[in-house]
């Protein structure tokens, strides 16, 4: 590959970098050293960069995963369903958060509820510090699993908070799982997970520009 055609493609690169949503690499949580991850793994990551802000608020973008390939809170082969997550990215989660996608589609879940937490019947505590909780309308094959299956469930989250509160706090994150009659299996997840902010993508990012650059003074040298 010639010079010119080297600065064309590290060109087109940076600017597939730059104009794309950033998400951090995040943190994941799972196996048997996470006492209530039922074996299951968990990775959240975000955007750092609002989509969307007030005088006192900023909306960010969250993308929040659960394996169940490692899932041992049931025999193999057994049929489980999760039925509902939560999320707690900030001290003070506000309204409006919204489902910007979910397993099967977003009309299978409620759109997040402003609660106190996740218990036992799902989105239904109002009590305590609020989390962003969404459930499913009914048990299907988009929430399914069969223990000893590798399935990834994704949920993507506007969540609104106050402005500055999101930069130093430890993350929380639930999450039920329930059998076809809709009675809770193992242990309700209730971890603290980071969801640090991208550096090396946005230094790639901003740095393959220059790169180009050099590349195309080479070319006119």
């Amino acid at each position: 590959m010639n010079v010119r055609k080297f600065a064309a493609v590290i060109f087109a690169v940076s600017v597939a970098l730059v104009i794309a949503p950033v998400f951090a690499h995040g943190d994941s949580i799972g196996g048997p050293t996470c006492g209530t991850c039922n074996g299951a793994t968990f990775t959240l990551t975000y955007n750092p960069d609002p989509i969307a802000s007030t005088a006192t608020t900023q909306t960010f973008d969250f993308e929040y995963t659960v394996n169940v390939a490692g899932f041992n809170a049931a025999a193999n082969g057994t049929q489980l369903y999760l039925e509902a997550i939560a999320l707690k990215p900030a001290s003070s989660v506000l309204d409006p958060s919204t489902l910007l996608s979910a397993p099967g589609a977003i009309g299978n879940w409620t759109n997040p509820l402003i609660t106190g937490t996740l218990n036992s019947d799902a989105c239904s505590d109002t009590s305590g510090d609020a989390f962003a909780c969404t459930q499913a309308s009914s048990l299907g094959s988009f929430n399914g699993f069969t223990v000893g299956q590798s399935k990834t469930f994704t949920f993507d989250l506007a969540i609104t908070v106050a402005t500055g509160t999101i930069a130093a706090f430890d993350s929380s994150i639930k999450a039920e799982f329930v059998n076809a009659n809709g009675t809770k299996v193992g242990s309700l997840l209730s971890e603290h997970i980071d969801a640090p902010e991208p550096s090396s993508a946005l230094f790639l990012g901003l740095t393959l520009p220059g790169v180009a650059l050099v590349a195309r003074r080479r070319i006119r040298s």
